[in-house]
């Protein structure tokens, strides 16, 4: 169908960002006035500026006399500036929308088109962030695509390469069949084990390769004993899991992005450092406490049919292999690094 082509789904979020772009823009009517200290500024604007008030920074701030004029803008004002001999003065706008403003509103309307129907896949439009910031000249290419190796993004990726090398390395298949024999045949019992166990080691890998990996594990299992789509059983077991896992991943800095950013995000702005042990400290009881909770609800939610049996498997694994040995000492020391941060002062990332 033509409406739910690639092409078409595209040319609509490219169309959304043009519609943004012209819409009315707010001028504003206040201005701050930054480098000028001496107001140098202030007699050849005093016709159509008043002086509001005046920074500990030696900026100010000037207000419209007559609003909605040509010589009442923040361009009348850069032109002025242009006129004098002072470098380094800056004119920002205090209310209303500047046009660098307005172009981001316009990528950010496109991106959220993209990320939400998905005409393109989601690690090409992360890509595209970047993109449109540099091309839309809201920022130049240093500033771009500085975030992207942010230390916060770094410490994401070795979070879900973590639990890639968990699955590489056979582990992820033996934490599977464990609980599976654990459970035995019951639909109920096998969902509250693997969704309250991968619900608290989501605390430590993140939460949505510890929700994958329990996903993998029970799909198979749903469709052997011919558990369908959209029954009370299958929602209950589909559910269950990601919001067992979302819980317990506030339970360390590494149980999801959101975490990391917003430790990151406390210490730059109010330099309060929370430590990976201190984030364990506050923060895993209610993780422990919610886990259960959240498949609790799922479950008097979505009550499921008590007739289906799971299959047993008697197939064992077998011993540790080496492999498996060396992830786990890999992860393990990774571990203890995280936790005597306060000793080293080595980063996250």
């Amino acid at each position: 169908m033509f409406f739910k082509s690639k092409g078409f789904q595209l040319g609509l979020a490219l169309a959304l960002g043009a519609i943004v772009l012209m819409l009315p823009r707010p001028e504003g009517t206040r201005f701050k006035i930054t480098g000028d200290a001496g107001q140098k500024l202030m007699p050849r604007i005093e016709q159509n500026f008043t002086l509001v008030s005046t920074g500990k920074d030696k900026s100010y701030v000037v207000e419209a006399k007559t609003p909605g004029s040509t010589d009442s803008t923040a361009a009348f004002l850069k032109e002025k500036v242009g006129s004098l001999p002072l470098k380094g003065v800056e004119v920002s706008y205090v209310n209303g929308l500047s046009p660098k403003a307005m172009r981001f509103l316009a990528i950010l309307a496109v991106l959220i088109f993209l990320f939400i129907i998905e005409p393109i896949p989601l690690e090409i439009t992360a890509i595209l962030i970047g993109v449109f910031l540099v091309l839309m000249g809201v920022a130049d290419v240093k500033e771009a695509w500085a975030p992207y190796m942010h230390p916060v993004v770094i410490f994401i990726m070795c979070c879900l390469i973590f639990a890639i090398s968990l699955g590489k390395a056979g582990l992820t298949k033996r934490m599977g069949y464990f609980i599976v024999k654990k459970a035995g045949n019951s639909v109920v019992k096998f969902t509250f084990i693997i969704s309250m166990g991968l619900g608290i080691a989501s605390s430590f890998m993140h939460d949505a390769a510890a929700c994958a990996i329990g996903i993998i594990t029970m799909i198979p299992l749903m469709r052997a004993v011919g558990i369908e789509p959209h029954t009370n059983t299958a929602k209950f077991m589909m559910l269950s899991l990601p919001f067992a896992c979302s819980c317990g991943g506030m339970g360390s800095l590494i149980g999801g992005g959101r975490c990391m950013v917003s430790a990151a995000f406390l210490y730059e702005y109010t330099g309060i450092e929370i430590t990976f042990f201190d984030w364990i400290k506050y923060c895993m009881p209610a993780a422990l406490l919610t886990v259960p909770i959240a498949v609790l609800i799922v479950y008097f939610v979505f009550r499921p049919d008590p007739k289906f049996k799971l299959p047993s498997f008697d197939e064992a694994l077998g011993p540790w292999t080496s492999i498996e040995k060396r992830t786990m000492i890999i992860i393990g020391l990774t571990f203890i690094t995280w936790l005597t941060k306060g000793l080293h002062g080595m980063d996250y990332s």
